[in-house]
């Protein structure tokens, strides 16, 4: 739903589609990918920026490494990783990394930004959980907080069954805490999650 309704939308609404897709499969918070001011200078202790972007290729698959830093769950000062692998269709995060880097224009500037008039705006926590609760109330959702994509991106990779040790792994947990961001699929939603998947999987081989 998202996706079909800002892939082609503002420069805005395009930026904050792609960090959307990079919270959910990176299990990311929507602080720990947003910024403090929306156009001020950034400061890089606590900004992602495009440098903090490493692409890899393993055996057939090619996966990205992000580089966060400021996170809750990390200690100060230290920074934490989201390891991202290609998926087969259109909410792919390796594609929204590669779309942010071009829209930079070779600027090592904010990831989740911009250009309005030649100016970079970075995308904010209030901005993007303003435009984000607007999109869901006008379409019959709602309760979208600050960890929404990381509990979204957790139980989907629960439900459709990664390990316990992979899973802390691509969430940085190093407890049973993660056990707090899994909701559990009913069995209709489990089949709904994997019709849409091979739907998603179709239309982008189409």
């Amino acid at each position: 739903m998202l996706t079909s309704a800002w892939i082609n939308g503002t420069e805005f609404q395009k930026a904050l589609l792609d960090l959307c897709i990079v919270a959910f499969w990176g299990l990311a918070r929507l602080g720990e990918l947003t910024y403090n001011n929306k156009s001020c200078p950034l400061r890089e202790s606590a900004s992602v920026l495009i440098r903090d972007v490493q692409f890899q290729v393993v055996g057939l698959k090619k996966r990205a490494v992000l580089a966060i830093r400021g996170a809750k769950t990390a200690s100060p000062g230290v920074t934490q990783e989201l390891h991202l692998l290609s998926v087969k269709f259109m909410i792919c995060p390796i594609l929204a990394l590669e779309r942010r880097i071009r829209d930079a224009a070779g600027h090592d500037t904010s990831l989740f930004g911009y250009w309005d008039a030649r100016t970079r705006i970075h995308i904010t926590k209030s901005s993007a959980t303003r435009a984000l609760t607007q999109f869901w109330n006008e379409n019959g959702c709602s309760g979208i907080l600050g960890n929404s994509f990381r509990v979204g991106g957790t139980s989907f990779f629960h439900a459709t069954g990664v390990r316990k040790d992979n899973l802390c792994w691509l969430g940085r947990w190093e407890s049973d805490c993660y056990k707090l961001y899994i909701r559990e699929y009913s069995d209709e939603e489990s089949a709904d999650t994997s019709n849409v998947l091979r739907e998603l999987q179709r239309c982008w081989a189409a």
